[in-house]
Protein backbone atom coordinates (compact mmCIF):
# COMPACT_ATOMS: atom_id res chain seq x y z
CA UNK A 1 0.00 0.00 0.00
CA UNK A 2 0.91 3.44 -0.93
CA UNK A 3 0.42 6.23 1.35
CA UNK A 4 1.05 10.05 0.85
CA UNK A 5 1.86 12.86 3.67
CA UNK A 6 1.87 16.40 3.11
CA UNK A 7 3.85 17.40 6.09
CA UNK A 8 7.57 17.49 7.84
CA UNK A 9 8.34 13.86 8.71
CA UNK A 10 9.04 13.20 12.31
CA UNK A 11 7.70 10.44 14.80
CA UNK A 12 4.10 10.87 13.30
CA UNK A 13 3.21 11.04 9.78
CA UNK A 14 -0.48 12.48 8.93
CA UNK A 15 -1.75 9.93 5.91
CA UNK A 16 -4.94 8.94 4.49
CA UNK A 17 -5.06 6.27 7.17
CA UNK A 18 -4.78 9.16 9.73
CA UNK A 19 -1.78 9.96 11.93
CA UNK A 20 0.71 7.19 12.44
CA UNK A 21 3.57 6.60 14.28
CA UNK A 22 6.71 6.63 11.99
CA UNK A 23 9.51 3.98 12.04
CA UNK A 24 10.71 4.11 8.44
CA UNK A 25 12.60 6.33 6.23
CA UNK A 26 16.05 7.55 6.27
CA UNK A 27 16.00 10.85 8.16
CA UNK A 28 17.68 9.34 10.99
CA UNK A 29 18.48 12.15 13.18
CA UNK A 30 14.59 13.41 12.31
CA UNK A 31 15.72 16.73 10.92
CA UNK A 32 13.01 17.61 8.79
CA UNK A 33 10.85 18.57 11.91
CA UNK A 34 13.49 19.71 14.06
CA UNK A 35 12.56 23.71 14.47
CA UNK A 36 16.28 24.70 14.95
CA UNK A 37 17.40 23.12 12.06
CA UNK A 38 14.86 24.76 10.22
CA UNK A 39 15.33 28.23 11.17
CA UNK A 40 19.17 27.37 10.01
CA UNK A 41 17.92 27.05 6.67
CA UNK A 42 15.61 30.22 6.81
CA UNK A 43 18.44 31.96 7.80
CA UNK A 44 20.69 30.39 4.84
CA UNK A 45 18.02 31.37 2.51
CA UNK A 46 17.88 35.20 3.88
CA UNK A 47 21.00 35.45 3.89
CA UNK A 48 22.17 33.60 0.17
CA UNK A 49 18.66 33.50 -1.78
CA UNK A 50 16.97 30.53 -2.92
CA UNK A 51 19.21 29.35 -5.44
CA UNK A 52 22.48 30.08 -7.36
CA UNK A 53 22.39 29.76 -11.01
CA UNK A 54 25.88 29.13 -12.25
CA UNK A 55 28.32 26.86 -13.06
CA UNK A 56 30.59 26.47 -9.81
CA UNK A 57 33.70 27.05 -12.20
CA UNK A 58 32.09 30.44 -13.54
CA UNK A 59 34.44 34.03 -13.46
CA UNK A 60 31.59 34.83 -9.88
CA UNK A 61 31.20 32.18 -7.18
CA UNK A 62 29.80 31.86 -4.04
CA UNK A 63 31.71 32.23 -1.01
CA UNK A 64 29.46 29.59 0.92
CA UNK A 65 30.05 26.44 -1.08
CA UNK A 66 33.81 26.90 -0.84
CA UNK A 67 33.63 27.50 3.28
CA UNK A 68 30.77 24.77 3.43
CA UNK A 69 33.85 22.49 2.07
CA UNK A 70 36.55 23.71 3.85
CA UNK A 71 34.02 22.78 6.60
CA UNK A 72 33.92 18.83 5.80
CA UNK A 73 37.79 18.89 5.49
CA UNK A 74 38.27 19.94 8.51
CA UNK A 75 35.35 17.98 10.34
CA UNK A 76 36.33 14.72 8.56
CA UNK A 77 39.92 14.92 8.02
CA UNK A 78 40.05 14.93 4.32
CA UNK A 79 42.50 16.79 2.20
CA UNK A 80 39.47 18.02 -0.54
CA UNK A 81 35.86 17.81 -0.12
CA UNK A 82 33.61 18.93 -3.43
CA UNK A 83 30.04 19.90 -2.76
CA UNK A 84 27.13 18.63 -5.28
CA UNK A 85 23.59 18.87 -5.90
CA UNK A 86 22.82 15.51 -4.36
CA UNK A 87 24.52 12.32 -3.72
CA UNK A 88 23.14 10.86 -7.22
CA UNK A 89 25.24 13.23 -8.99
CA UNK A 90 28.27 13.53 -6.73
CA UNK A 91 27.95 9.11 -7.93
CA UNK A 92 27.42 10.08 -11.21
CA UNK A 93 30.67 12.61 -11.54
CA UNK A 94 32.76 9.56 -9.82
CA UNK A 95 31.30 6.93 -12.41
CA UNK A 96 32.28 9.68 -15.31
CA UNK A 97 35.92 9.63 -13.75
CA UNK A 98 36.03 5.89 -13.53
CA UNK A 99 35.11 5.28 -17.36
CA UNK A 100 37.94 8.27 -17.89
CA UNK A 101 40.38 6.32 -15.85
CA UNK A 102 39.97 3.08 -17.48
CA UNK A 103 39.64 4.82 -21.11
CA UNK A 104 43.37 6.22 -20.05
CA UNK A 105 44.75 2.99 -18.24
CA UNK A 106 43.20 0.16 -20.09
CA UNK A 107 44.97 -2.58 -17.55
CA UNK A 108 43.28 -1.04 -14.72
CA UNK A 109 40.90 -3.23 -13.36
CA UNK A 110 37.19 -2.60 -11.80
CA UNK A 111 35.56 -4.59 -9.18
CA UNK A 112 32.32 -3.67 -8.09
CA UNK A 113 31.02 -5.15 -4.41
CA UNK A 114 27.53 -6.84 -4.21
CA UNK A 115 24.83 -4.03 -4.10
CA UNK A 116 26.84 -1.22 -4.60
CA UNK A 117 24.54 1.72 -4.71
CA UNK A 118 23.23 2.66 -8.45
CA UNK A 119 24.61 6.01 -8.18
CA UNK A 120 27.75 4.59 -8.73
CA UNK A 121 27.01 2.53 -11.47
CA UNK A 122 29.44 3.08 -14.68
CA UNK A 123 28.77 0.45 -17.19
CA UNK A 124 31.86 -1.03 -15.81
CA UNK A 125 30.14 -2.85 -12.56
CA UNK A 126 31.22 -6.61 -12.12
CA UNK A 127 27.76 -7.49 -10.69
CA UNK A 128 29.32 -10.13 -7.92
CA UNK A 129 27.33 -12.16 -5.93
CA UNK A 130 27.64 -12.63 -2.25
CA UNK A 131 28.64 -11.22 0.64
CA UNK A 132 30.48 -8.03 0.93
CA UNK A 133 33.63 -10.12 3.54
CA UNK A 134 33.79 -12.64 0.22
CA UNK A 135 34.16 -10.11 -2.22
CA UNK A 136 36.71 -7.66 -0.27
CA UNK A 137 38.42 -10.84 0.72
CA UNK A 138 38.50 -11.99 -3.62
CA UNK A 139 39.94 -8.31 -4.16
CA UNK A 140 42.98 -8.33 -2.08
CA UNK A 141 43.98 -11.73 -2.86
CA UNK A 142 43.25 -10.18 -6.92
CA UNK A 143 45.97 -7.16 -5.74
CA UNK A 144 48.18 -9.74 -4.29
CA UNK A 145 48.23 -11.79 -7.45
CA UNK A 146 49.26 -9.02 -9.84
CA UNK A 147 50.19 -5.69 -7.48
CA UNK A 148 51.14 -4.04 -10.65
CA UNK A 149 48.03 -3.39 -11.87
CA UNK A 150 45.61 -0.27 -11.01
CA UNK A 151 42.43 -1.69 -9.55
CA UNK A 152 39.17 0.41 -8.53
CA UNK A 153 37.02 -1.03 -5.89
CA UNK A 154 33.63 0.10 -5.46
CA UNK A 155 31.55 -0.70 -2.84
CA UNK A 156 28.47 0.65 -0.20
CA UNK A 157 30.16 1.97 3.30
CA UNK A 158 27.64 -0.36 4.94
CA UNK A 159 24.31 -2.45 3.93
CA UNK A 160 21.93 0.08 5.04
CA UNK A 161 18.97 -2.73 3.83
CA UNK A 162 20.08 -5.77 6.06
CA UNK A 163 21.80 -3.14 9.00
CA UNK A 164 25.42 -4.66 8.48
CA UNK A 165 28.42 -2.59 8.82
CA UNK A 166 31.23 -3.86 6.96
CA UNK A 167 34.65 -4.59 7.77
CA UNK A 168 37.56 -3.29 5.75
CA UNK A 169 40.11 -4.54 7.88
CA UNK A 170 41.59 -6.50 5.12
CA UNK A 171 43.11 -3.63 2.89
CA UNK A 172 45.53 -3.73 6.05
CA UNK A 173 47.15 -6.76 3.91
CA UNK A 174 47.75 -5.63 0.55
CA UNK A 175 51.04 -5.12 -0.52
CA UNK A 176 53.40 -2.41 -0.65
CA UNK A 177 53.58 -1.59 -4.31
CA UNK A 178 49.51 -2.10 -4.60
CA UNK A 179 47.73 0.60 -6.88
CA UNK A 180 44.47 0.50 -4.96
CA UNK A 181 41.42 3.02 -5.06
CA UNK A 182 38.92 2.19 -2.93
CA UNK A 183 35.23 4.56 -3.99
CA UNK A 184 32.63 4.06 -1.13
CA UNK A 185 29.29 5.35 -0.62
CA UNK A 186 28.40 6.59 2.53
CA UNK A 187 25.24 8.17 1.94
CA UNK A 188 23.61 6.17 4.74
CA UNK A 189 26.86 5.82 7.65
CA UNK A 190 28.19 9.86 7.15
CA UNK A 191 26.24 11.59 10.29
CA UNK A 192 25.46 8.72 12.62
CA UNK A 193 28.32 6.06 12.15
CA UNK A 194 32.25 6.83 13.05
CA UNK A 195 32.95 9.29 16.03
CA UNK A 196 31.01 12.60 15.88
CA UNK A 197 29.10 10.82 12.77
CA UNK A 198 31.86 11.32 10.72
CA UNK A 199 31.04 8.47 8.82
CA UNK A 200 33.80 6.27 7.20
CA UNK A 201 36.43 8.59 5.87
CA UNK A 202 38.60 8.94 9.16
CA UNK A 203 38.93 4.68 8.84
CA UNK A 204 39.28 3.86 5.62
CA UNK A 205 42.61 6.61 5.96
CA UNK A 206 44.23 4.47 8.64
CA UNK A 207 44.93 1.72 5.80
CA UNK A 208 47.69 3.68 3.91
CA UNK A 209 48.13 1.55 0.80
CA UNK A 210 45.18 2.60 -0.79
CA UNK A 211 43.82 6.07 -2.03
CA UNK A 212 40.14 6.81 -1.08
CA UNK A 213 36.96 8.58 -2.49
CA UNK A 214 33.91 8.54 -0.11
CA UNK A 215 30.45 9.63 -1.84
CA UNK A 216 27.80 10.54 0.00
CA UNK A 217 24.26 11.84 0.22
CA UNK A 218 23.44 14.53 2.92
CA UNK A 219 19.88 14.00 2.31
CA UNK A 220 20.07 11.26 5.14
CA UNK A 221 21.07 11.70 8.40
CA UNK A 222 22.15 15.29 7.88
CA UNK A 223 19.34 16.35 6.61
CA UNK A 224 20.57 18.33 3.36
CA UNK A 225 19.56 17.74 -0.48
CA UNK A 226 23.11 18.19 -1.48
CA UNK A 227 25.95 15.83 -2.17
CA UNK A 228 29.67 14.97 -0.86
CA UNK A 229 32.78 13.74 -2.05
CA UNK A 230 35.53 13.21 0.13
CA UNK A 231 38.85 12.51 -1.06
CA UNK A 232 42.55 13.55 -1.10
CA UNK A 233 44.21 16.45 -2.81
CA UNK A 234 45.29 15.23 -5.91
CA UNK A 235 41.73 13.27 -7.16
CA UNK A 236 39.47 16.49 -5.43
CA UNK A 237 41.60 18.58 -8.56
CA UNK A 238 40.86 16.31 -10.87
CA UNK A 239 37.14 15.97 -9.63
CA UNK A 240 36.84 19.33 -9.62
CA UNK A 241 38.61 20.43 -12.96
CA UNK A 242 36.36 18.36 -15.49
CA UNK A 243 33.12 19.56 -17.77
CA UNK A 244 30.91 16.94 -15.59
CA UNK A 245 31.62 19.09 -12.06
CA UNK A 246 31.28 22.19 -13.99
CA UNK A 247 27.86 21.47 -16.05
CA UNK A 248 26.36 20.62 -12.48
CA UNK A 249 24.49 22.86 -10.31
CA UNK A 250 25.22 23.23 -7.27
CA UNK A 251 23.42 22.45 -4.26
CA UNK A 252 20.83 25.25 -3.14
CA UNK A 253 23.78 27.53 -1.15
CA UNK A 254 20.98 27.60 2.53
CA UNK A 255 22.15 24.11 2.88
CA UNK A 256 25.38 24.77 2.38
CA UNK A 257 25.44 27.57 5.04
CA UNK A 258 23.30 25.57 7.57
CA UNK A 259 26.22 22.88 7.30
CA UNK A 260 28.69 24.93 8.68
CA UNK A 261 26.16 26.19 11.93
CA UNK A 262 24.42 22.92 12.25
CA UNK A 263 26.80 21.05 14.23
CA UNK A 264 25.31 21.34 17.35
CA UNK A 265 22.10 20.11 16.49
CA UNK A 266 23.89 16.92 14.69
CA UNK A 267 25.34 16.04 17.91
CA UNK A 268 22.39 17.18 20.33
CA UNK A 269 20.41 14.27 17.59
CA UNK A 270 23.25 11.53 17.22
CA UNK A 271 23.41 11.34 21.36
CA UNK A 272 19.16 11.28 21.32
CA UNK A 273 19.34 8.57 18.25
CA UNK A 274 21.82 6.69 20.59
CA UNK A 275 19.74 6.25 23.71
CA UNK A 276 16.71 5.70 21.37
CA UNK A 277 18.54 2.75 19.19
CA UNK A 278 19.74 1.46 22.81
CA UNK A 279 16.02 1.06 23.96
CA UNK A 280 14.98 -0.46 20.70
CA UNK A 281 17.77 -3.14 21.10
CA UNK A 282 16.48 -3.78 24.52
CA UNK A 283 12.92 -3.92 23.23
CA UNK A 284 13.05 -5.49 20.12
CA UNK A 285 15.92 -8.21 20.33
CA UNK A 286 13.55 -10.50 22.57
CA UNK A 287 11.63 -10.92 19.69
CA UNK A 288 14.39 -12.85 17.68
CA UNK A 289 13.05 -11.38 14.58
CA UNK A 290 15.59 -8.70 13.47
CA UNK A 291 18.76 -8.38 12.53
CA UNK A 292 20.66 -5.66 13.13
CA UNK A 293 24.40 -3.57 13.84
CA UNK A 294 25.54 -2.19 17.44
CA UNK A 295 24.67 1.38 17.44
CA UNK A 296 23.17 1.64 13.70
CA UNK A 297 19.14 2.87 13.74
CA UNK A 298 18.25 0.15 11.43
CA UNK A 299 16.37 -3.30 12.12
CA UNK A 300 15.82 -5.55 9.28
CA UNK A 301 13.10 -8.59 9.18
CA UNK A 302 12.45 -11.78 7.14
CA UNK A 303 8.74 -11.47 8.44
CA UNK A 304 7.47 -9.39 5.68
CA UNK A 305 4.06 -9.61 7.04
CA UNK A 306 4.79 -7.41 10.12
CA UNK A 307 4.07 -4.42 7.91
CA UNK A 308 0.45 -5.03 7.49
CA UNK A 309 0.18 -6.51 10.82
CA UNK A 310 1.55 -2.79 12.12
CA UNK A 311 -0.21 -0.96 10.08
CA UNK A 312 -3.30 -1.97 11.46
CA UNK A 313 -2.12 -0.68 15.02
CA UNK A 314 -1.18 2.68 13.47
CA UNK A 315 2.45 2.23 12.88
CA UNK A 316 4.29 2.52 9.42
CA UNK A 317 7.14 0.81 8.96
CA UNK A 318 9.67 0.23 6.11
CA UNK A 319 8.54 -2.43 3.35
CA UNK A 320 8.88 -2.68 -0.47
CA UNK A 321 11.15 -3.84 -3.06
CA UNK A 322 14.55 -2.54 -2.58
CA UNK A 323 17.21 -1.92 -4.32
CA UNK A 324 15.98 -3.45 -7.26
CA UNK A 325 12.05 -2.06 -7.92
CA UNK A 326 11.12 -5.44 -8.84
CA UNK A 327 13.14 -7.34 -6.84
CA UNK A 328 12.35 -8.79 -2.88
CA UNK A 329 10.38 -6.63 -0.65
CA UNK A 330 12.76 -5.18 2.22
CA UNK A 331 11.18 -5.09 5.43
CA UNK A 332 12.60 -2.90 7.97
CA UNK A 333 11.94 -1.02 11.30
CA UNK A 334 13.87 2.13 11.37
CA UNK A 335 14.47 4.36 14.77
CA UNK A 336 15.12 8.22 14.69
CA UNK A 337 15.91 11.17 17.06
CA UNK A 338 12.22 12.27 17.27
CA UNK A 339 11.10 8.31 18.88
CA UNK A 340 9.80 8.88 22.72
CA UNK A 341 10.53 6.22 25.05
CA UNK A 342 6.75 5.64 24.44
CA UNK A 343 6.75 5.41 21.01
CA UNK A 344 9.46 2.69 21.43
CA UNK A 345 7.48 1.48 23.99
CA UNK A 346 4.34 1.08 21.96
CA UNK A 347 6.06 -0.23 19.17
CA UNK A 348 7.15 -3.53 21.08
CA UNK A 349 4.28 -4.00 23.03
CA UNK A 350 2.30 -4.43 19.56
CA UNK A 351 5.10 -6.36 18.17
CA UNK A 352 4.89 -8.75 21.25
CA UNK A 353 1.45 -10.03 19.69
CA UNK A 354 2.67 -10.64 16.04
CA UNK A 355 2.67 -14.10 14.65
CA UNK A 356 4.77 -14.51 11.57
Amino acid sequence: MILHTDNPIGRIVHTELGAMRYFSGTSYLALPSHEGFRQLLAAGMERHGNNFGGSRTANLRLSVYEQAEKFWQNYTGAEKALLLSSGFMAGQLIAWWLRQQVQKHPETIVSYAPHTHQALWSGLETHEEGSFQNWLTHAVEMVKHQPWRPYLLVCNALDSVKAELFDFSLLAELPDKAQVTLIADDSHGIGITGKAGKGIFPTLQQFTKIQTIVVASLAKACGLAAGLILTNAHYGRLLSHNAFFAGASPCAPAYAYAMMHATNIWEQQRQQLAENVALAVQKLSPFGLFQFAPGYPVFYTQATGLYKFLLKKGILISSFPYPKIDGTVATRIVINAAHTKEDIAFLAAQIASFQG
